[in-house]
């Protein structure tokens, strides 16, 4: 299925889709959408105002060796893109369902101008402006991060913003299968956690926090090096149907755990995101100054 629409940045509304780096922004800000969901937007977002089908979704973002449960999983990727949207199923503005067929796109796709100047034909960027950009994108979202963190460096009690990472949730399985379950985790309690007040909490970029994937450093390391207050990691572990999720929290000042719990867990769907993110999001939220 060749895409209608060859291009890297596509918009629609006030989102745009970076077809390269899997990226969503509304009016300039990042949206969280995780990877599958990403991807099946991808495919109506190449195909705008075309009827696909849930086959032709199922052959492009799910191989046929991948085994899940198709529907469930399509079903929750579509949700998925529609509160990343602010879309409403009953009453769509971005993605149309067509019962038992598929799905179609029903805004306007555009693919995004590179220079504004009258009289300037669109153009797509060549791979070495694409890395420049994400260079850049990396870059400025280490340096304003750092420079927030600076109130919080030395970590008093009474500073005014608190300052997090989250670590890349370990699959401890054996078992490959659950990689992406573990990066799920990962990305739920960012998401989470980036919803939180800006003003009081900031939370370090995934770009750079997957760089301390299997780290040997200690909490009281990365917190000099990043300047954030707490580190939250996690690890899975499974036994047949039986999956168990840990969940720390670090203060890395005294490299202390304030939080840690286990979630027992027989399924592997959207309810085992969500209790994993809230249970975090709460516990971070008892450790911001309160007014």
């Amino acid at each position: 299925m060749e895409p209608k629409v060859a291009q890297n940045v596509l918009s629609f509304g006030a989102f745009e889709a970076d077809l390269s780096t899997g990226e969503l922004r509304k009016n300039g800000i990042f949206v969280h959408l995780q990877e599958q969901p990403f991807q099946v937007l991808k495919v109506l977002l190449e195909h705008p105002r075309e009827l696909i089908s849930r086959e032709q979704l199922r052959a492009a973002v799910w191989p046929q060796n991948t085994f899940v449960d198709f529907d469930h999983a399509l079903n929750t990727a579509v949700k998925k893109i529609r509160h990343a949207l602010d879309d409403d199923a009953l009453s769509p503005k971005f993605v149309q369902t067509i019962p038992r067929r598929g799905y179609r796109f029903i805004a306007e796709v555009q693919p995004r101008a590179l220079n504004t100047s009258p009289g300037l034909a669109r153009r797509s960027l060549d791979a070495k402006n694409r890395w420049a950009v994400a260079a850049i994108l990396v870059l400025s979202s280490v340096a304003i991060f750092a420079g927030l963190g600076k109130s919080a460096k030395d970590h008093h009690p009474s500073a005014n913003r608190v300052s997090v990472v989250v670590l890349p949730v370990e699959n401890l399985s054996g078992s490959a299968e659950f990689n992406r379950l573990a990066d799920d985790l990962t990305e739920e309690a960012i998401s989470r956690l980036s919803a939180l007040n800006p003003e009081q909490f900031g939370i370090t970029a995934r770009t750079t926090a997957v760089q301390y994937r299997n780290s040997q450093k200690t909490a009281a390391e990365i917190g000099r090096e990043l300047q954030v207050d707490y580190i939250v990691e996690g690890c899975l572990r499974a036994d047949g149907d039986h999956i168990r999720v840990t969940g720390r929290i670090v203060r890395t000042n005294d490299q202390s755990y304030i939080w840690t719990h286990s979630f027992d867990l027989r399924e592997t769907d959207q309810s085992t995101l969500d209790t994993f993110g809230t249970a975090i999001v709460e516990q971070i939220q008892k450790s911001m100054p309160q007014n």
